[in-house]
């Protein structure tokens, strides 16, 4: 867990971003130091590193999560049943280093990460008032699906589609 004081800033920075942009995505207590120790125990959270600093942070999730089983005003590329998948959460990137297009590094690294676990369906949320990442999704090639319950939007891309 040597990187979870890092990744705790990132996401603390971030936060504070957020409620600058009025966007409530992270608020009310979420995510907490506990679901980052929790993500790094379970081997999900990954880190983008410049030289030895921590710049950046995301969760590779590789469970099923309840909550995106009920897709409101679209469908999933592929039924949950039919291909297993992994779930982008919980991305920032340093305030200091915001505006580098150090996410662009991040998404290839988890892309690359997904396929050697065998995982080339990944999905990702943001909330609505989140313009800033849903932009950032939209330039890796996701693909908006509907909205999720708390106001978020869902995304999905298929690794191994033709370009």
């Amino acid at each position: 867990m040597a990187d979870a004081d890092a990744i705790w800033q990132i996401i603390a920075d971030a936060k504070a971003v957020m409620s600058i942009d009025q966007n409530p995505q992270w608020d009310n207590g979420y995510p907490s130091p506990e679901i980052i120790k929790a993500d790094i125990a379970k081997g999900y959270a990954y880190v983008l590193l410049l030289g030895d600093e921590v710049v950046a942070t995301a969760t590779l999730w590789q469970e099923k999560d309840v909550n995106y089983q009920r897709l409101q005003g679209g469908r999933w590329l592929y039924p949950t049943k039919r291909r297993p998948y992994a779930i982008i959460h919980r991305m920032a990137v340093s305030f200091q280093h915001q505006g580098y297009h150090l996410s662009t590094a991040l998404f290839t690294h988890l892309f690359e990460t997904a396929r050697t676990k065998g995982l080339t369906y990944l999905r990702i949320d943001t909330h609505s008032k989140n313009k800033k990442m849903q932009a950032i999704i939209a330039r890796r090639g996701f693909t908006y699906r509907g909205q999720l319950a708390g106001d978020r939007v869902a995304y999905d891309l298929d690794l191994d589609a033709p370009e």
